[in-house]
């Protein structure tokens, strides 16, 4: 076994000892650790945001029972220590996203992206909850205009407004006649800086199925949406039984409307996270899936206006990679690498602007299932990783504090 397996194998050791719940951990080191997060029952880690002040905002959900989940956040300082945790939202919720409100009336606040089951079947409805740096609920706001919608991100603009995306039952749009099934349509709604509903183009379709990313703001004329789809590279759709899905980025500038795709003909490339940098260079990643079902991570780099710049497929063995985050002069990206029995570790890199990778390191039992939802650099090189780390017969969520070199001494 390595040192760092060994290590981990230890602390997770040290951790079940002390805590059934995995709240409060003392790490082996002040600076750089595992914290585990959580109480009874299961707690999965989503997203995190850092606040200028070194605190940070942990978005997760917590499994009260079988058919009921609800949304956990839990507010951390620099070095882990919990300064608040709540439980909010209804009786069954998928939260996604957490933003910082940087303008209009909730500036300083932060909103939460979460799906909630509907009270008959499973479809859902999306939700926006505004929470204030204390974890009091300031105001919310539901969207429920289809059978059935999935919010992925949400965007807060300069003006201060808020905008979803993710995918919609399919009778959103006209499609037309097609040639494969309907699966579902893109999302895009937009709230004002008060939640209310407010006009926003939605003249999407033509797809079988898609999955929004994120969108990007550029000026009140220009803007950007990322996305998954099965609708081709020639703007036809897939007649075969099975589709072949691709990253795309759409682009709007001054209401003109193009786009172009990236993934390989007889591949399926599902994009699960885009970041961008000051300089406009974005970074998407996704898996891509070959016809036996191989899976290895896709990394598409676009520059502003979203023209593609570069795309590197690697790591043959992972799946469900995660997230990406820009940091000074590289790239931080996670994943999942896949064990024997379907169990997962987790995986972060560095990647260069070039896409090359300049490290690498892997976190995880010998026999659990561990995953990555969320990664950060901090401005003095720290890297914080989010995700679900498993403890005998529970999960919780973990927060993981390395140093630049990714490692914790």
């Amino acid at each position: 076994m390595s040192r760092k397996g060994l290590l981990l194998n230890l602390l997770l050791v040290c951790i079940w000892l002390s805590c059934d719940t995995g709240g409060n951990i003392e790490p082996l080191f002040k600076e750089h650790f595992i914290k585990y997060y959580g109480e009874d029952g299961d707690q999965e880690g989503r997203d995190l945001i850092v606040n200028p002040d070194g605190t940070i905002l942990i978005l997760g959900s917590t499994q009260l029972s079988a058919q009921r989940r609800q949304i956990f956040v839990v507010k951390a300082d620099a070095v882990g220590n919990i300064i608040w945790q709540k439980r909010m939202g209804a009786s069954f919720e998928d939260p996604r996203d957490i933003e910082l409100v940087a303008t209009g009336p909730f500036a300083g606040n932060f909103v939460i992206l979460t799906n909630t089951r509907k009270p008959v079947g499973d479809s859902t409805l999306v939700k926006l909850i505004i929470v204030d740096q204390n974890g009091n609920k300031q105001d919310s706001v539901e969207y429920n205009a289809w059978q059935s919608q999935y919010g992925y991100s949400v965007t807060t603009t300069s003006d201060g407004h808020f905008i979803i995306t993710g995918n919609t039952s399919p009778e959103a749009f006209n499609d037309g006649p097609m040639a494969v099934a309907d699966l579902s349509d893109l999302l895009s709604i937009r709230f004002d800086g008060n939640l209310n509903l407010t006009t926003w183009p939605t003249d999407f379709g033509g797809e079988g199925d898609i999955m929004g990313i994120k969108y990007f703001e550029i000026s009140p004329a220009e803007h950007y949406f990322a996305a998954y789809t099965d609708k081709l590279l020639s703007g036809e759709l897939n007649i075969s039984s099975s589709y072949d899905y691709n990253f795309w980025f759409n682009k709007v500038k001054d209401n003109v409307r193009t786009d172009f795709f990236e993934g390989g003909a007889a591949t399926a490339e599902r994009m699960s996270w885009i970041t961008s940098s000051p300089s406009g260079t974005y970074l998407a990643i996704g898996t891509t899936t070959n016809t036996s079902g191989d899976q290895s991570i896709l990394l598409t780099k676009v520059i502003n206006g979203f023209t593609l710049t570069e795309s590197k497929s690697f790591s043959s063995g992972f799946q469900g990679v995660h997230a990406c985050s820009y940091g000074v002069n590289r790239y931080l990206i996670v994943g999942n690498q896949i064990r024997p029995g379907n169990t997962r570790n987790i995986w972060l890199a560095k990647v260069n602007p070039a896409l090359d990778i300049e490290f690498q390191t892997f976190f995880g039992g010998e026999s659990t299932d561990d995953r990555a939802t969320a990664v950060a650099e901090l401005p003095n090189g720290d890297i914080l990783v989010l995700g679900t780390m498993n403890l005998t017969n529970q999960d919780k969520i973990a927060l993981i504090k390395l140093n630049p070199q990714g490692s914790f001494e």
